[in-house]
């Protein structure tokens, strides 16, 4: 299997999900600064250009939760749960993180790092305070579900572990900050501290 990606917190979600699988895959680093995402040849694996792709069993597959998905169920993992129920209430907590959390994340990351590194423009402090004011709403929320569980969803790991990480991991980069959030912040350096997490986060940043 090939992993196409460069350093955003979604390439982070599939290095993160293969690592904690043990999958064998070969890395592919694209250049986003010469384009190497918009040539004809990655164009026929993302018809949009974008970042992450695999390459599995002659098939390409992108946007970076189906491919977490998709990463867990075929190698039959509880990082995807069991029972139906189970597959749904982690498809829940996957799905209010990236629309609430990465959303947000998001703008702290284009405004803060992809601005600053590859348009040399400043950051729009409406947008960051934006994000701030909105985060401040949702985060104590999620604080308060730490608070009676070391994980998103329970007691185990799962993908929306990994996902909602790749989202904070903003923290590392960015003006974003969660120390105020106690339980948030132990949750978020445990998973930190995980050899796969670790590998992945080496990975990613190692270009």
């Amino acid at each position: 299997m090939k992993i196409y990606g460069f350093a955003t917190f979604n390439v982070l979600k599939v290095l993160g999900t293969a690592e904690e699988l043990g999958l064998d895959y070969e890395y592919i680093a694209l250049d986003p600064g010469s384009g190497e995402h918009k040539t004809p040849e990655h164009i026929e694996r993302h018809p949009m250009g974008k970042v992450p792709v695999i390459e599995d069993d002659g098939r390409y597959l992108y946007e970076s939760n189906t491919i977490c998905r998709y990463l867990a169920a075929r190698e039959n993992s509880s990082l995807y749960g069991g029972s139906s129920m189970d597959k749904a209430i982690i498809d829940q907590q996957i799905d209010m993180i990236t629309q609430n959390v990465g959303h947000w994340y998001g703008v702290y990351f284009v405004e803060e790092v992809v601005k600053k590194n590859y348009f040399d423009e400043p950051p729009s402090e409406d947008n960051l305070e934006e994000a701030a004011e909105v985060l401040s709403g949702i985060l104590p929320m999620l604080d308060n579900q730490l608070k009676e569980k070391p994980f998103m969803t329970g007691d185990q790991i799962t993908i929306a572990d990994i996902i909602a990480f790749s989202y904070f991991s903003v923290t590392e980069i960015s003006s974003a900050n969660i120390d105020a959030y106690i339980y948030l912040k132990k949750w978020y350096d445990t998973m930190a501290a995980r050899p796969g997490i670790t590998r992945a986060m080496a990975k990613l940043y190692a270009e």
